[in-house]
């Protein structure tokens, strides 16, 4: 099952605040969590959605709302590289008379058995969180810096509504995620410039200390009190109640699986992509894979479907007109383990994800991981 919400979760270069009157419609129904109460949201249910409320501190007009979500995940098997989208997501409340929606980018949740340390990242558009898959605290979810306008917000705010939906081609996951915000005097609008910690605690992960998942390690300087936060050291703010959700199987499904590891450096091998129609037909799908620089790309073939790949540089490319309900295509990508040498010592681990999308909005992630290992000579 799929849901649909007319933004698709990626943060456009306008503010992302805006009058009531512009709100796209959600058409997918869920309930809404109040603080202090959990419940599971079943797999048909889609879109989850948690109401909190901001604390009394009034806060400045130019100051920055720093929202942020994190999640544990169950049930993933430590052997395997499983893959949680978060996205159609929205920041919902009032607050003066102005009614505010913000779109907040989507994340990727990598679990990746090869991965030694949590990082997130932002590539313009959406986050990628990868943790080593036996991890079980929490993750990043999702996080969205938004600069209050001229004027100001009072305190009190409520309710304010997060919502999005969870999806995932493995079975037998439950999500439980929940939300805080800060506010900041300084930030970046940017969210590749904040330094997001990926997980809790100061082991396996780039921070050292004991900071929640979501801190904005780059500007933990600037918090103040206000939304749900008390300045101090308080940098993510407090936390809403829990939800517990079933993610859903997604209309496209895609998986990246690796022929072998670890790889020598030198060596060539393959990923295979498997892209499946679970909903409706998929039409006018495409398919991007970005080899990671220590990958060095040789080719591209359809193994399976009526399409075409293009490779250039680092980018595989593919189209496909129509893709059939339940119907699944392939795409072999051909590489070159070609990692630089003292680079990494004796070899790195290379976690690489592609997408496809099609013309209906609907968009999937696969991911992989490869170990390189590098001879010492």
């Amino acid at each position: 099952m799929s849901c649909t919400h007319g933004s698709g979760g990626v943060l456009s270069p306008a503010p992302p605040w805006r009058p009531a009157s512009r709100w796209l419609p959600v058409l997918c129904l869920a309930a809404v969590l109040l603080p202090l109460t959990s419940s599971v949201l079943a797999a048909d249910s889609c879109l989850s959605t948690i109401g909190s409320n901001f604390n009394g501190t009034s806060i400045a007009g130019g100051d920055f709302v720093w929202f942020n979500a994190v999640a544990k995940v169950k049930g993933v098997s430590p052997g395997s590289t499983t893959s949680v989208r978060f996205d159609s997501s929205t920041i919902a409340f009032t607050a003066g008379g102005t009614a505010y929606q913000l779109d907040v980018p989507g994340n990727t949740i990598v679990f990746s058995p090869a991965a030694s340390e949590a990082t997130t990242t932002f590539d313009g558009t959406s986050w990628t969180t990868t943790v080593p898959s036996d991890y079980a605290g929490n993750v990043f979810v999702a996080g969205l810096p938004f600069q209050v306008p001229a004027g100001g917000l009072p305190g009190g705010v409520k309710p304010v509504r997060w919502s999005g939906q969870f999806t995932s081609a493995t079975s037998g996951l439950t999500v439980q995620w929940q939300w805080a915000a800060a506010v900041y005097t300084q930030f970046s609008s940017d969210p590749a410039a904040l330094g997001v910690k990926p997980i809790d605690g100061g082991h396996a992960n780039p921070y050292a200390n004991s900071d929640h998942a979501g801190t904005p390690e780059q500007f933990k300087s600037f918090v103040t009190g206000g939304a749900r936060g008390g300045g101090g050291s308080n940098w993510t703010g407090s936390y809403s109640g829990t939800m517990a959700v079933v993610p859903c199987t997604p209309a496209l499904t895609l998986e990246k699986a690796f022929a072998a590891s670890p790889l020598q450096n030198g060596q060539s091998s393959s990923f295979t992509l498997t892209v499946t129609a679970s909903g409706e037909t998929a039409t006018d799908l495409s398919l991007s894979d970005i080899l990671d620089p220590a990958l060095q790309l040789d080719g591209a073939t359809v193994t399976q479907g009526d399409g075409t790949c293009t490779a250039s540089a680092q980018t595989v490319s593919c189209q496909f007109p129509s893709l059939a309900a339940g119907a699944t295509a392939q795409v072999t990508v051909q590489f070159t383990a070609n990692e630089p040498p003292g680079i990494c010592g004796s070899g790195c681990q290379v976690v690489n994800c592609a997408t496809a999308a099609d013309d209906a909005g609907e968009s999937a992630t696969g991911c992989a991981t490869v170990t390189i290992v590098v001879i010492q000579e």
